[in-house]
């Protein structure tokens, strides 16, 4: 699958799309400092072991957990980088439905990487 012919649906241009996901390289101190948080490697761990103990879905890719474990080693320093920079070029979310508790159901985003 060529995932890179894809483009989030709240967009319709490269443009908009950089103006939607603050991609323009502007960021400023704080900007910096709460992706620097939100970046480490302290935060990141635990963000996986939820994915893990949650048995999170494939995305849009369909890469399984044990599958993104292998990927993550090979290319989150490069990831980490471009987000770290505001270059990073995110690919469109899968969107599924869960059950709530109540009978209802909630949509659910399941992001995907991108080594572009």
């Amino acid at each position: 699958m060529n995932l890179n012919s894809h483009r989030s649906p709240c967009c319709d241009s490269d443009e908009q799309r950089s103006t939607v996901n603050n991609t323009s390289n502007e960021y400023n101190q704080t900007d910096r400092d709460l992706m620097a948080r939100v970046l480490s490697n302290h935060n990141i761990g635990a963000a996986w072991q939820h994915v893990k103990r949650n048995k999170g879905a494939a995305g849009i890719d369909n890469m399984s957990i044990e599958e993104f474990n292998h990927f993550a080693k090979l290319h989150w320093l490069g990831i980490k980088q471009q987000l770290l920079s505001g270059t990073y070029q995110p690919l469109p979310v899968k969107r599924v439905m869960i059950p709530k508790p109540d009978g209802g159901e909630r949509m659910l985003g399941s992001l995907l990487l991108s080594t572009e």
